[in-house]
Protein backbone atom coordinates (compact mmCIF):
# COMPACT_ATOMS: atom_id res chain seq x y z
CA UNK A 1 0.00 0.00 0.00
CA UNK A 2 1.52 3.14 -1.22
CA UNK A 3 2.56 5.79 1.54
CA UNK A 4 0.06 8.62 2.29
CA UNK A 5 0.46 12.04 1.05
CA UNK A 6 1.69 14.55 3.27
CA UNK A 7 -0.14 17.65 1.88
CA UNK A 8 -3.43 15.71 1.25
CA UNK A 9 -6.61 16.03 3.86
CA UNK A 10 -7.91 13.04 5.43
CA UNK A 11 -11.69 12.64 5.44
CA UNK A 12 -11.56 13.44 8.84
CA UNK A 13 -9.77 16.75 8.41
CA UNK A 14 -12.67 17.93 6.20
CA UNK A 15 -15.46 17.37 7.92
CA UNK A 16 -13.65 18.98 11.41
CA UNK A 17 -13.77 22.13 8.92
CA UNK A 18 -17.05 22.00 7.78
CA UNK A 19 -18.04 21.68 11.65
CA UNK A 20 -16.04 24.72 11.84
CA UNK A 21 -17.64 26.67 9.80
CA UNK A 22 -21.23 25.61 10.13
CA UNK A 23 -20.30 26.67 13.96
CA UNK A 24 -19.37 30.58 12.67
CA UNK A 25 -22.39 30.60 10.21
CA UNK A 26 -24.27 29.86 13.59
CA UNK A 27 -22.82 32.85 15.92
CA UNK A 28 -23.17 34.97 12.81
CA UNK A 29 -26.99 34.06 12.64
CA UNK A 30 -27.12 34.73 16.49
CA UNK A 31 -25.26 37.96 16.52
CA UNK A 32 -26.86 40.14 13.39
CA UNK A 33 -29.78 40.59 11.81
CA UNK A 34 -29.91 40.47 7.67
CA UNK A 35 -31.37 42.88 6.13
CA UNK A 36 -31.49 44.11 1.95
CA UNK A 37 -28.81 46.28 0.59
CA UNK A 38 -31.18 49.04 -0.79
CA UNK A 39 -32.64 49.31 2.63
CA UNK A 40 -29.61 49.15 4.79
CA UNK A 41 -28.02 52.11 2.91
CA UNK A 42 -32.31 54.37 3.17
CA UNK A 43 -31.56 53.61 6.80
CA UNK A 44 -28.19 55.03 7.49
CA UNK A 45 -28.30 57.74 4.65
CA UNK A 46 -32.15 58.86 6.67
CA UNK A 47 -30.05 58.68 10.00
CA UNK A 48 -27.03 60.33 9.08
CA UNK A 49 -29.48 63.62 7.82
CA UNK A 50 -31.55 63.63 10.84
CA UNK A 51 -28.05 64.08 13.00
CA UNK A 52 -26.66 66.86 10.89
CA UNK A 53 -29.75 68.87 10.25
CA UNK A 54 -30.44 68.94 13.62
CA UNK A 55 -26.76 70.52 14.38
CA UNK A 56 -27.40 72.72 11.66
CA UNK A 57 -30.83 74.04 13.25
CA UNK A 58 -29.54 74.35 16.49
CA UNK A 59 -26.83 76.71 15.21
CA UNK A 60 -29.39 78.63 12.91
CA UNK A 61 -31.83 79.17 15.95
CA UNK A 62 -28.48 80.52 18.57
CA UNK A 63 -27.49 83.08 15.47
CA UNK A 64 -30.98 84.26 14.92
CA UNK A 65 -31.60 85.15 18.62
CA UNK A 66 -28.64 87.43 18.67
CA UNK A 67 -29.26 88.83 15.17
CA UNK A 68 -32.94 89.74 16.45
CA UNK A 69 -31.45 91.38 19.86
CA UNK A 70 -29.07 94.00 18.00
CA UNK A 71 -32.26 94.73 15.39
CA UNK A 72 -34.37 95.53 18.54
CA UNK A 73 -31.60 98.17 19.58
CA UNK A 74 -30.74 99.83 16.60
CA UNK A 75 -34.39 100.24 16.05
CA UNK A 76 -35.28 101.67 19.16
CA UNK A 77 -32.40 103.93 18.28
CA UNK A 78 -33.16 104.72 15.19
CA UNK A 79 -36.83 105.75 15.21
CA UNK A 80 -35.89 108.89 17.66
CA UNK A 81 -33.44 109.90 14.99
CA UNK A 82 -35.57 109.16 12.24
CA UNK A 83 -37.96 111.46 13.42
CA UNK A 84 -35.72 114.68 13.97
CA UNK A 85 -34.21 113.93 10.39
CA UNK A 86 -37.56 114.16 9.01
CA UNK A 87 -38.45 117.44 10.12
CA UNK A 88 -34.69 119.01 9.45
CA UNK A 89 -35.71 117.61 5.73
CA UNK A 90 -39.10 119.10 5.03
CA UNK A 91 -38.03 122.53 6.50
CA UNK A 92 -35.06 122.72 4.01
CA UNK A 93 -37.28 122.12 1.03
CA UNK A 94 -39.35 124.73 1.86
CA UNK A 95 -37.28 126.99 2.21
CA UNK A 96 -35.74 125.69 -1.33
CA UNK A 97 -39.07 126.04 -2.68
CA UNK A 98 -40.07 129.56 -1.36
CA UNK A 99 -36.52 130.82 -2.83
CA UNK A 100 -37.06 129.03 -6.01
CA UNK A 101 -40.56 130.63 -6.68
CA UNK A 102 -39.13 134.23 -5.87
CA UNK A 103 -36.85 133.79 -8.34
CA UNK A 104 -38.51 132.78 -10.96
CA UNK A 105 -41.03 135.06 -10.51
CA UNK A 106 -38.42 138.06 -10.91
CA UNK A 107 -37.11 136.61 -13.84
CA UNK A 108 -40.24 136.34 -15.26
CA UNK A 109 -41.47 139.46 -15.29
CA UNK A 110 -38.46 141.17 -16.76
CA UNK A 111 -38.37 138.47 -19.73
CA UNK A 112 -42.60 139.76 -19.79
CA UNK A 113 -40.99 143.46 -20.15
CA UNK A 114 -38.44 142.65 -22.38
CA UNK A 115 -40.76 140.70 -24.70
CA UNK A 116 -43.36 142.98 -25.28
CA UNK A 117 -41.34 145.70 -25.94
CA UNK A 118 -39.65 143.83 -29.06
CA UNK A 119 -43.71 142.23 -30.19
CA UNK A 120 -44.84 146.39 -30.58
CA UNK A 121 -41.71 147.12 -32.27
CA UNK A 122 -42.23 144.15 -34.58
CA UNK A 123 -45.85 144.71 -34.75
CA UNK A 124 -45.56 148.56 -35.98
CA UNK A 125 -43.20 147.54 -38.64
CA UNK A 126 -45.39 144.33 -39.71
CA UNK A 127 -48.68 146.15 -39.94
CA UNK A 128 -47.28 148.60 -42.02
CA UNK A 129 -45.88 146.34 -45.04
CA UNK A 130 -49.05 144.32 -44.07
CA UNK A 131 -51.53 147.42 -45.28
CA UNK A 132 -49.52 148.33 -48.06
CA UNK A 133 -49.65 143.84 -49.41
CA UNK A 134 -52.98 144.04 -48.12
CA UNK A 135 -53.83 147.08 -50.14
CA UNK A 136 -52.41 145.58 -53.59
CA UNK A 137 -53.78 141.66 -52.40
CA UNK A 138 -57.55 142.96 -52.27
CA UNK A 139 -57.75 145.17 -55.39
CA UNK A 140 -56.70 142.21 -57.52
CA UNK A 141 -59.11 139.76 -54.82
CA UNK A 142 -61.96 141.87 -56.05
CA UNK A 143 -61.49 141.67 -59.54
CA UNK A 144 -61.34 137.68 -59.18
CA UNK A 145 -64.14 137.62 -56.79
CA UNK A 146 -66.22 139.55 -59.95
CA UNK A 147 -64.81 136.98 -62.37
CA UNK A 148 -65.68 134.18 -60.58
CA UNK A 149 -69.36 135.15 -59.78
CA UNK A 150 -70.26 136.19 -63.02
CA UNK A 151 -68.91 132.65 -64.15
CA UNK A 152 -70.38 130.54 -61.14
CA UNK A 153 -73.52 131.88 -62.73
CA UNK A 154 -73.35 131.37 -65.97
CA UNK A 155 -72.48 127.85 -64.79
CA UNK A 156 -74.76 127.70 -62.16
CA UNK A 157 -77.36 128.24 -64.80
CA UNK A 158 -76.41 126.13 -66.82
CA UNK A 159 -75.97 122.92 -64.26
CA UNK A 160 -79.13 123.84 -62.56
CA UNK A 161 -81.03 124.12 -65.77
CA UNK A 162 -79.85 120.46 -66.77
CA UNK A 163 -79.82 119.30 -63.50
CA UNK A 164 -83.00 120.11 -63.12
CA UNK A 165 -84.12 118.80 -66.21
CA UNK A 166 -82.49 115.53 -65.54
CA UNK A 167 -83.92 115.16 -62.26
CA UNK A 168 -86.97 116.01 -63.70
CA UNK A 169 -87.09 114.04 -66.20
CA UNK A 170 -85.55 110.70 -63.75
CA UNK A 171 -88.93 111.35 -61.40
CA UNK A 172 -90.97 111.44 -64.16
CA UNK A 173 -89.82 108.19 -65.40
CA UNK A 174 -90.02 106.34 -61.93
CA UNK A 175 -93.01 107.65 -61.74
CA UNK A 176 -94.48 106.28 -64.66
CA UNK A 177 -92.55 103.39 -64.28
CA UNK A 178 -94.36 102.99 -60.77
CA UNK A 179 -97.89 103.37 -62.83
CA UNK A 180 -97.34 101.05 -65.22
CA UNK A 181 -96.43 98.28 -63.06
CA UNK A 182 -99.66 99.13 -60.94
CA UNK A 183 -101.72 99.46 -64.42
CA UNK A 184 -100.21 96.02 -65.42
CA UNK A 185 -101.22 94.76 -61.76
CA UNK A 186 -104.68 96.08 -62.52
CA UNK A 187 -105.15 95.13 -65.68
CA UNK A 188 -104.28 91.83 -64.32
CA UNK A 189 -106.70 91.71 -61.58
CA UNK A 190 -109.85 92.86 -64.44
CA UNK A 191 -108.79 89.95 -67.06
CA UNK A 192 -109.02 87.30 -63.93
CA UNK A 193 -112.37 88.59 -62.99
CA UNK A 194 -113.54 88.56 -66.56
CA UNK A 195 -112.50 85.03 -66.66
CA UNK A 196 -114.36 84.46 -63.61
CA UNK A 197 -117.74 85.85 -65.32
CA UNK A 198 -117.59 83.97 -68.31
CA UNK A 199 -116.64 80.39 -66.59
CA UNK A 200 -120.00 81.25 -64.50
CA UNK A 201 -121.88 81.64 -67.53
CA UNK A 202 -120.29 78.82 -69.61
CA UNK A 203 -121.00 76.66 -66.71
CA UNK A 204 -124.93 78.27 -65.85
CA UNK A 205 -123.90 79.44 -62.89
CA UNK A 206 -125.14 82.74 -63.77
CA UNK A 207 -127.46 83.53 -66.69
CA UNK A 208 -126.10 85.87 -69.85
CA UNK A 209 -128.36 89.20 -68.72
CA UNK A 210 -126.74 88.37 -64.56
CA UNK A 211 -123.36 88.39 -66.60
CA UNK A 212 -123.87 91.62 -68.43
CA UNK A 213 -124.48 93.44 -65.20
CA UNK A 214 -121.15 92.45 -64.04
CA UNK A 215 -119.23 92.83 -67.22
CA UNK A 216 -120.78 96.82 -67.60
CA UNK A 217 -119.13 98.24 -64.59
CA UNK A 218 -115.94 96.28 -65.84
CA UNK A 219 -115.92 97.70 -69.01
CA UNK A 220 -115.80 101.26 -67.57
CA UNK A 221 -112.48 100.26 -64.91
CA UNK A 222 -111.01 98.77 -68.36
CA UNK A 223 -111.53 101.63 -70.17
CA UNK A 224 -109.49 103.76 -67.31
CA UNK A 225 -106.37 101.30 -67.86
CA UNK A 226 -105.99 102.23 -71.07
CA UNK A 227 -105.39 98.73 -72.65
CA UNK A 228 -107.14 98.47 -75.07
CA UNK A 229 -106.77 94.50 -75.09
CA UNK A 230 -108.98 94.23 -72.46
CA UNK A 231 -111.47 96.66 -73.73
CA UNK A 232 -112.23 94.46 -76.65
CA UNK A 233 -111.97 91.35 -74.64
CA UNK A 234 -115.21 92.48 -72.08
CA UNK A 235 -116.54 94.05 -75.55
CA UNK A 236 -116.46 90.88 -77.18
CA UNK A 237 -117.84 89.21 -74.32
CA UNK A 238 -120.26 91.79 -73.85
CA UNK A 239 -121.77 91.68 -77.27
CA UNK A 240 -121.96 87.62 -77.05
CA UNK A 241 -123.99 87.81 -73.81
CA UNK A 242 -126.38 90.07 -74.96
CA UNK A 243 -126.90 87.96 -78.45
CA UNK A 244 -127.31 85.16 -75.76
CA UNK A 245 -130.19 87.09 -73.68
CA UNK A 246 -131.40 88.44 -77.00
CA UNK A 247 -130.43 92.28 -75.73
CA UNK A 248 -130.34 93.28 -79.73
CA UNK A 249 -131.09 96.92 -78.64
CA UNK A 250 -127.93 96.81 -76.59
CA UNK A 251 -126.03 94.98 -78.87
CA UNK A 252 -127.30 97.82 -81.20
CA UNK A 253 -126.24 100.95 -79.22
CA UNK A 254 -122.79 98.70 -78.21
CA UNK A 255 -121.91 98.76 -81.75
CA UNK A 256 -122.97 102.20 -82.85
CA UNK A 257 -120.65 103.07 -79.50
CA UNK A 258 -117.73 101.24 -80.03
CA UNK A 259 -116.86 99.68 -83.63
CA UNK A 260 -115.50 103.36 -84.94
CA UNK A 261 -112.66 103.21 -82.08
CA UNK A 262 -112.51 99.68 -81.23
CA UNK A 263 -111.11 97.24 -83.66
CA UNK A 264 -113.98 94.52 -82.66
CA UNK A 265 -113.19 90.44 -83.84
CA UNK A 266 -115.04 89.13 -86.30
CA UNK A 267 -117.24 87.42 -84.20
CA UNK A 268 -118.34 90.44 -82.24
CA UNK A 269 -119.22 92.23 -85.71
CA UNK A 270 -121.41 89.23 -86.66
CA UNK A 271 -123.27 89.61 -83.21
CA UNK A 272 -123.64 92.84 -84.48
CA UNK A 273 -124.74 92.37 -87.80
CA UNK A 274 -127.55 89.83 -86.27
CA UNK A 275 -128.95 92.37 -83.89
CA UNK A 276 -129.49 95.02 -86.59
CA UNK A 277 -131.11 92.20 -88.92
CA UNK A 278 -133.83 91.40 -86.21
CA UNK A 279 -134.01 95.23 -85.26
CA UNK A 280 -134.62 95.63 -89.07
CA UNK A 281 -136.94 92.83 -89.66
CA UNK A 282 -138.82 94.22 -86.65
CA UNK A 283 -138.86 98.02 -87.37
CA UNK A 284 -138.35 98.02 -90.94
CA UNK A 285 -135.72 100.91 -90.11
CA UNK A 286 -133.13 101.05 -93.13
CA UNK A 287 -130.85 102.52 -90.42
CA UNK A 288 -130.80 99.06 -89.02
CA UNK A 289 -130.38 97.23 -92.02
CA UNK A 290 -127.19 99.56 -93.01
CA UNK A 291 -125.66 98.52 -90.18
CA UNK A 292 -125.88 95.53 -90.64
CA UNK A 293 -124.39 95.25 -93.80
CA UNK A 294 -122.25 97.57 -92.54
CA UNK A 295 -120.78 94.76 -89.50
CA UNK A 296 -121.25 91.99 -91.86
CA UNK A 297 -119.21 93.38 -94.68
CA UNK A 298 -116.44 94.00 -91.93
CA UNK A 299 -116.84 91.03 -90.10
CA UNK A 300 -116.29 89.40 -93.82
CA UNK A 301 -112.85 91.03 -94.03
CA UNK A 302 -111.82 89.64 -90.61
CA UNK A 303 -112.60 86.17 -91.59
CA UNK A 304 -113.86 86.03 -95.42
CA UNK A 305 -114.32 82.40 -94.66
CA UNK A 306 -117.50 83.17 -92.24
CA UNK A 307 -120.09 81.37 -93.35
CA UNK A 308 -122.33 82.62 -91.22
CA UNK A 309 -122.47 86.18 -92.10
CA UNK A 310 -123.63 85.34 -95.92
CA UNK A 311 -126.57 83.36 -94.55
CA UNK A 312 -127.20 86.96 -92.36
CA UNK A 313 -127.33 88.64 -95.52
CA UNK A 314 -129.54 85.41 -97.52
CA UNK A 315 -132.14 86.62 -94.31
CA UNK A 316 -131.67 90.37 -95.16
CA UNK A 317 -133.02 89.70 -99.25
CA UNK A 318 -135.29 87.30 -98.36
CA UNK A 319 -137.18 90.26 -95.78
CA UNK A 320 -136.74 93.06 -98.31
CA UNK A 321 -138.53 89.97 -100.72
CA UNK A 322 -141.67 90.42 -98.35
CA UNK A 323 -141.66 93.92 -97.59
CA UNK A 324 -141.82 95.41 -101.32
CA UNK A 325 -144.52 94.77 -103.71
CA UNK A 326 -142.63 96.16 -106.17
CA UNK A 327 -142.09 93.36 -108.55
CA UNK A 328 -138.54 94.97 -110.34
CA UNK A 329 -137.38 94.88 -105.84
CA UNK A 330 -138.67 91.43 -105.15
CA UNK A 331 -136.43 90.03 -108.37
CA UNK A 332 -133.61 92.43 -107.87
CA UNK A 333 -133.60 90.98 -104.54
CA UNK A 334 -133.79 87.20 -105.91
CA UNK A 335 -130.87 87.60 -108.01
CA UNK A 336 -128.40 88.78 -105.42
CA UNK A 337 -129.65 86.06 -103.31
CA UNK A 338 -129.21 83.47 -105.94
CA UNK A 339 -125.59 84.77 -106.49
CA UNK A 340 -124.78 84.84 -103.39
CA UNK A 341 -126.06 80.89 -102.53
CA UNK A 342 -123.80 79.79 -105.18
CA UNK A 343 -121.22 81.97 -103.68
CA UNK A 344 -121.54 80.21 -100.37
CA UNK A 345 -121.46 76.81 -102.66
CA UNK A 346 -118.28 77.13 -104.59
CA UNK A 347 -114.68 76.72 -103.40
CA UNK A 348 -113.18 73.41 -102.25
CA UNK A 349 -113.29 74.29 -98.84
CA UNK A 350 -116.71 73.26 -97.13
CA UNK A 351 -116.26 75.50 -94.41
CA UNK A 352 -118.15 78.43 -95.89
CA UNK A 353 -121.01 76.21 -96.52
CA UNK A 354 -121.34 74.19 -93.28
CA UNK A 355 -121.08 77.87 -91.34
CA UNK A 356 -124.06 79.58 -93.33
CA UNK A 357 -126.18 76.21 -93.39
CA UNK A 358 -125.78 75.28 -89.91
CA UNK A 359 -126.71 78.96 -89.07
CA UNK A 360 -129.67 78.54 -91.09
CA UNK A 361 -130.64 75.43 -89.62
CA UNK A 362 -130.70 76.94 -86.20
CA UNK A 363 -132.28 79.97 -86.58
CA UNK A 364 -134.84 77.81 -88.35
CA UNK A 365 -135.14 75.66 -85.18
CA UNK A 366 -135.34 78.29 -82.90
CA UNK A 367 -136.67 81.44 -84.59
CA UNK A 368 -138.93 79.81 -86.61
CA UNK A 369 -141.54 81.96 -86.24
CA UNK A 370 -139.95 85.21 -86.97
CA UNK A 371 -137.86 84.06 -89.54
CA UNK A 372 -139.31 80.55 -90.80
CA UNK A 373 -141.08 81.90 -93.64
CA UNK A 374 -137.68 83.78 -94.85
CA UNK A 375 -136.03 80.46 -95.07
CA UNK A 376 -139.03 78.62 -96.33
CA UNK A 377 -138.83 81.23 -99.25
CA UNK A 378 -134.70 80.39 -99.84
CA UNK A 379 -136.04 76.84 -100.35
CA UNK A 380 -138.41 77.48 -102.56
CA UNK A 381 -136.63 79.81 -104.96
CA UNK A 382 -133.44 77.89 -104.92
CA UNK A 383 -134.15 74.57 -104.27
CA UNK A 384 -131.50 72.79 -106.00
CA UNK A 385 -128.63 75.20 -104.67
CA UNK A 386 -130.48 75.09 -101.19
CA UNK A 387 -130.25 71.06 -101.61
CA UNK A 388 -126.21 71.46 -102.66
CA UNK A 389 -125.57 73.53 -99.53
CA UNK A 390 -127.02 70.90 -97.58
CA UNK A 391 -125.38 68.13 -99.27
CA UNK A 392 -121.99 69.94 -99.14
CA UNK A 393 -122.96 70.10 -95.21
CA UNK A 394 -123.53 66.61 -94.98
CA UNK A 395 -120.32 65.25 -97.09
CA UNK A 396 -118.08 67.63 -95.11
CA UNK A 397 -119.90 66.25 -91.71
CA UNK A 398 -119.39 62.28 -92.87
CA UNK A 399 -115.91 63.52 -93.91
CA UNK A 400 -115.14 64.55 -90.29
CA UNK A 401 -116.20 62.11 -88.64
Amino acid sequence: MAEKDSNQLSFEDIQSLKEEINNLRRDIDQSYYRIPKQEFENNTVMNITQKVTEQINKRFNVWRNWIGVVLVVFSTLGIFQGFKLTDQIDEFINKANKDTEEKIDKLSKDLELKIGFEINKMNSNFNETKSAIEDNIEGRLENLRKFQSDELKNYSNIIDSKTQDAAAKAAENQISNIRNDINTAYVTALKIELRDIQNSVNQKHIQPIEGIYKLEPLLEKAKKTNDEDLVLMILDELFALNFLAGKYEKLDELGAKYEKDYDLNYLSLANIAVADMHLYQESNSLIYKNRALIACKKSLEKLPTYGAIHAIRLLIHAIDYFRTNDISIKEKELIEAGNLIDKINQGTSYVTTVDAYLYLLDVQQKEYIVFGEYIELLYEKFPLEMQKMEDRYTAYMQRTK
